[in-house]
């Protein structure tokens, strides 16, 4: 009888460090983008419904672009740079979408 060969699938592979680099780079860069743009739609956007637009497309687009990030960095190692820059960019999305709903509740009630 031959010998059992154990045969296991090969271990999935963490990206290159450059991967992760350019992925976080454009994170907290859209995530920028995000709150320049929910800036500018607080100030532009006015009427009954205007600041409720902003909120609804900053959520969209915080959550959009979080899950993107977070698909794309599964699997990966981070150095404690890579962290700072993640929590960055997250900070921004979660700023920005506070910023809509705060702009929303005050016109709201005033």
């Amino acid at each position: 009888m031959p010998p059992t060969v154990n045969r296991r699938p090969p271990a999935p592979r963490a990206p290159a460090p450059n991967a992760t680099r350019r992925t976080l780079a454009i994170y907290a860069g859209l995530s920028a983008v995000m709150a320049i743009l929910v800036l500018i739609g607080i100030v532009v956007l006015a009427g009954d419904f205007g600041p409720f637009i902003v909120v609804a497309y900053a959520a969209i687009g915080a959550g959009l672009l979080h899950l993107w990030a977070r698909r794309r960095l599964a699997g990966s190692t981070f150095t404690d740079e890579d962290r700072v820059l993640q929590t960055v960019a997250g900070g921004l999305l979660i700023m920005a979408v506070g910023f809509a709903l705060v702009s929303a509740l005050v016109d709201t009630v005033a």
